[in-house]
C-alpha cells in the first residue's frame, strides 16, 4: 500500500504536487486547468488542495494536512497522510521525501489539526521543520515533531518520551512544592511554543477536581548537538495567586471577618488573621488557626471574648494557607465594633 503511494508521487518541485493529485484520482484534463491558473508550483497546490483531496480522496491513504514551507528561502513542500482506517498508519512527506509518523502522536492527537513552521534550534543558522499538531476543541492538547535537513535528506530529531507521558516525572517533583493535588488528565493541557532555540512545553494544572487552575509548569527542551536529539532543560514553575477578598462587618457584639478565594476549599490548609487598632496595622495582633476553621470562610471576634472593645475601629487583613504555601496578605478592611 505504502509502495504504490511512492511510485505514484514524485520527488521534487510540482511533480509532488501533480503525482499527488493522480493518486487521488484527478484526471490530467483537471491537472492541466488548474495549472494554467496558478503561476508557481506553489500556488498549484495551495489552490487545487480541496480538488485534490477534498472529494477525490485516495483509496490507500488520505492526505490530511498540505502545506508549503519557507525554510532558509526554500520552498518546502509538507504533507501528511493518513490511513483513514488506522490513524496510527501513515507517513509525513517533506520535499518528496517519506517519513513514518509517530504513530503514538497520531493516536492521542491526531494530525488534522497541524501547523508546519521553520526555525533555528540547532545553532547552526540553518532552520529546522516544526510542526505542531493540536487536538482538543480548544486545541490545547498540542505535540510536536521537528525535522532537519543533513546533505539533502530530511529525519526526525528526536524529543524525549517523557513530556508526552499523563503526569511526567518533572511535573510531579514541582507537584510537592505545589502542596496541591493536581487533576489525573494533566497532559491533556498541554501547549507548546518556542523562543531563543528551544521547545517550550507548558502544563495547564487543573486541581484534583479538575475545576480549578492551580498553576502552570513550563519545560524547556533544548537541542543537543552531541546526541542530535533534544534533552530536558530547565524548569519554571507559576502558581496562581490565591490572594483572598476580605469583608468586615460589626455591630455591638462582635466583629464578623469573611473572606473568599480562587483555591478550591480542599486544597486550603489553614489561616492567618491580623487585627489592629491602626491602619497601618502597627502592633497587630495575629491570630492562627486550621483548617476547620479557614474553610468555613469566616470568623467572628466578639466583644464578650474581650478580643476587641465596643466602640473602637479595627482594620484587617487575612491571608491563606493553600497546599504548602501561604497566600498573599489580602488588602486592609475596617469596621467599627
Amino acid at each position: 500500500m505504502m509502495k504504490q503511494i511512492k511510485r505514484k508521487i514524485g520527488t521534487i518541485g510540482l511533480g509532488i504536487v501533480l503525482s499527488g493529485l493522480l493518486v487521488c484520482g484527478c484526471s490530467n484534463q483537471v491537472l492541466a486547468q488548474a495549472y494554467q491558473t496558478c503561476s508557481s508550483a506553489k500556488d498549484f497546490e495551495t489552490q487545487t488542495k480541496v480538488v485534490a483531496f477534498g472529494d477525490n480522496k485516495g483509496s490507500d491513504y488520505e492526505m490530511v494536512y498540505s502545506d508549503i514551507v519557507d525554510v532558509d528561502t526554500k520552498d518546502v513542500s509538507v504533507n501528511v497522510f493518513l490511513n483513514p482506517n488506522d490513524y496510527a498508519d501513515g507517513m509525513i512527506r517533506i520535499d518528496g521525501q517519506d517519513i513514518t509518523i509517530n504513530s503514538k502522536l497520531a493516536q492521542d492527537v491526531g494530525y488534522a489539526h497541524a501547523n508546519a513552521l521553520a526555525y533555528d534550534f540547532t545553532g547552526d543558522e540553518k532552520e529546522e521543520i516544526v510542526l505542531i499538531i493540536s487536538g482538543g476543541a480548544s486545541g490545547s492538547f498540542q505535540a510536536v515533531q521537528v525535522f532537519g535537513c543533513t546533505e539533502g535528506k530530511w529525519t526526525e530529531i528526536t524529543i524525549p518520551e517523557e513530556v508526552y507521558k499523563q503526569i511526567p516525572n518533572f511535573v510531579k517533583q514541582q507537584q510537592k512544592k505545589i502542596g496541591i493535588k493536581m487533576d489525573s488528565s494533566l497532559n491533556y493541557y498541554r501547549t507548546i511554543s518556542y523562543k531563543n532555540q528551544k521547545l517550550l512545553f507548558t502544563y495547564q494544572i487543573l486541581s484534583e477536581s479538575g475545576t480549578k487552575i492551580i498553576g502552570k509548569i513550563c519545560k524547556e527542551l533544548v537541542y543537543s548537538s552531541d546526541k542530535n536529539e533534544f534533552v530536558l532543560g530547565g524548569t519554571q514553575v507559576t502558581v496562581t495567586d490565591n490572594k483572598c477578598s476580605v469583608k468586615i462587618s460589626g455591630n455591638k457584639k462582635s466583629i464578623t471577618i469573611k473572606w473568599n478565594t480562587k483555591a478550591e476549599t480542599t486544597s486550603i490548609k489553614g489561616v492567618q488573621i491580623k487585627l489592629a487598632t491602626k491602619k497601618s496595622m502597627k502592633n497587630a495582633k495575629t491570630y492562627k488557626f486550621g483548617k476547620k476553621t479557614a474553610r468555613k470562610m469566616s470568623y467572628k471576634f466578639t466583644i464578650k471574648s474581650g478580643k476587641v472593645s465596643k466602640g473602637k475601629t479595627y482594620y484587617v487583613k487575612v491571608r491563606l494557607k493553600v497546599g504548602n504555601k501561604w497566600t498573599k496578605w489580602s488588602d486592609v478592611k475596617k469596621a467599627k465594633a
